[in-house]
């Protein structure tokens, strides 16, 4: 380790590059964390007109805001829930119908008596 920061240190041109790669490695953190910062004033701007547009007031207090999402999660939590049940249960259902039918019509293929 004493040995490349020997070698960056003693070498302008290794310097520049990692002079270089900081600068880069700090702007792409920097951008990243302004898009973050627009996504979530986004986020925002879109909740508080939502809440405008449906005539709720705007939560006051933090924890209003984090029971509100708490509550909104669990309804579509469970909306969710039940639907994928009843896709599943459809879905199964109509497999092992198709199934047992085509069981029925090989066993019967099978047991029917040939004629000859």
């Amino acid at each position: 380790m004493e040995n490349i920061y020997q070698t960056i240190t003693d070498n302008p041109i290794y310097m520049i590059i990692a002079v270089l790669l900081s600068i880069l490695i700090i702007f792409s953190i920097i951008k990243k964390m302004i898009k973050l910062l627009m996504v979530t004033a986004a986020c925002l701007i879109i909740y508080v007109g939502y809440l405008q547009f449906t005539g709720k007031q705007i939560p006051k207090d933090v924890n209003e805001l984090v029971e509100e999402l708490k509550t909104g999660v669990e309804l579509g939590v469970k909306t969710v829930k039940e639907k994928a049940e009843d896709i599943l249960n459809n879905d199964v259902s109509k497999q092992v119908n198709e199934i047992v039918d085509t069981l029925k019509e090989k066993t019967e293929k099978l047991i029917e008596p040939k004629k000859d």
